[in-house]
């Protein structure tokens, strides 16, 4: 299972301590490892604790889960080899896909790539010219334990999906 978590009750809360009232501020001064201490423990300021946006079956246990930089999309990859794609609509703010209405987070892709997936990682030279030859633009770049293999992974138009210079083997078995 995928559990999605509505952070932004706990972003509100930590904005309105640091930059409300001078009261609040103050009271983050007072930091430690007590549930009365800032940072407060849910138990003690409950209004500020994330909450279940939605939980998805997948086909397989994840291994391996990633959010776009901006948090428009979660990538979420199986043991046996899956990555899947998932747009989470409004609950990522200003940066919700454009048209996006639904709280629902919908799959919107799947890629086939290596089995056991530890690793997802976003490019960060975003949509310039890569800077490196040979590395794809906007790209994730997966990795697999199991078949001791890098995919690159890039979207293509409107949430297509596909591996781009896949079995970049990693060493000898």
């Amino acid at each position: 299972k995928l559990v999605v978590l509505d952070l932004k009750p706990l972003f509100a809360y930590a904005k309105k301590m640091y930059f409300g009232a001078l009261a609040d501020f103050k009271k983050t001064q007072a930091y430690g490892a007590a549930p009365e201490q800032w940072p407060y423990s849910f138990a003690v300021a409950p209004d500020f604790a994330p909450t279940v946006a939605q939980v998805i079956d997948l086909s397989a246990r994840p291994t391996a889960v990633k959010t776009s930089p901006l948090g428009g999309q979660i990538y979420a990859a199986t043991v046996e080899g899956t990555l899947h794609v998932f747009d989470v609509g409004t609950l990522a703010g200003r940066h919700a896909t454009p048209g996006a209405t639904a709280t629902e987070v919908k799959e919107v892709g799947t890629i086939s790539v290596g089995a056991n997936v530890t690793s997802i990682v976003q490019m960060k030279h975003g949509s310039s010219a890569s800077p490196k030859p040979g590395v794809p633009q906007g790209a994730l770049m997966v990795l697999s334990r199991a078949e001791h293999r890098v995919d690159w992974v890039r979207a293509e138009q409107a949430w297509g999906y596909r591996c781009n210079g896949c079995l970049v083997k990693i060493g000898a078995k």
